[in-house]
């Protein structure tokens, strides 16, 4: 990690609380909260952490680019999937078309063009591996995710090629990544199993439909898997030497 800069943390924090509150409005167009109302700022104050945390590790820069886009569009794509258990495909699609450009100019920018490949390579290979989990088990992982896959690998290729120009390091960090996802949705999903076990779950705001019912058994828990995914990437991202094997 590189030194950190007072006043690139302040602006980062100060921009995190801005694209914390556009990224509040527009999960709210797709999955209006309901039930126990959110704490004032929780998603303005969570953007600001995780913008900081881009910041902190890359800089102002280029090569910041990739990782500030992944962090509010995953974060944007989270809240719906938690209120909803559903990733629309008019935030995925444009998170992903978004995800790409900035890649692409980062990569330029850097002189690593290698970079644009592996990115693309790791998005396709990402959503295949999703794809065919989703085909055996339908009912274990959403399409949804599957959607997702191909804007997670982009930005996994891209981490992993930047720190490590080759490809073995693209194939470690993108199953890296995948198994730190698994470990946290499992954890979540066990979290989410105990609780509804407590306490009855809110009722969906006005237009959002659940996927699927909550299951009363511990095991056989239904929950989101899209903020698992988002939260392995992100951790990946960032951190991409402590997990390249």
């Amino acid at each position: 990690m590189r030194g950190v800069n007072a006043a690139n943390l302040v602006l980062a924090l100060v921009g995190g609380l801005a694209a914390g509150r556009l990224a509040a409005v527009v999960a709210g167009r797709f999955a209006p909260p309901s039930g126990v109302r959110r704490p004032i700022g929780l998603i303005e104050v969570s953007a600001a952490v995780l913008l900081a945390a881009v910041v902190a590790r890359f800089g102002l820069g280029w090569s910041a680019v990739p990782p500030l886009v992944a962090a509010v569009s995953l974060l944007t794509l989270s809240i719906v999937d938690l209120r909803c258990a559903r990733l629309p495909d008019a935030i995925v699609f444009p998170a992903s078309a978004a995800s790409l450009a900035a890649v692409v100019a980062a990569s330029i920018a850097s002189a690593r063009p290698g970079a644009i490949v592996a990115a693309v390579a790791a998005g396709l290979g990402y959503g295949a591996v999703l794809w065919a989990a989703h085909e055996m088990r339908p009912g274990g992982l959403g399409f949804g995710d599957v959607k997702l896959a191909p804007l997670l690998g982009l930005h996994l290729g891209w981490a992993a090629y930047s720190s490590h120009p080759e490809w073995w390091a693209v194939v470690s960090l993108t199953v890296q990544a995948l198994l730190l996802s698994c470990l946290i949705g499992l954890a979540m999903g066990l979290a989410q199993a105990v609780l509804r076990r407590r306490r009855p779950e809110p009722r969906p705001g006005p237009g959002c439909e659940r996927a699927s019912p909550p299951s009363p058994g511990l095991l056989q828990t239904v929950f989101p898997f899209g903020p698992a995914l988002a939260a392995g990437t992100m951790i990946s991202v960032l951190f991409p030497e402590a997990l390249i094997l």
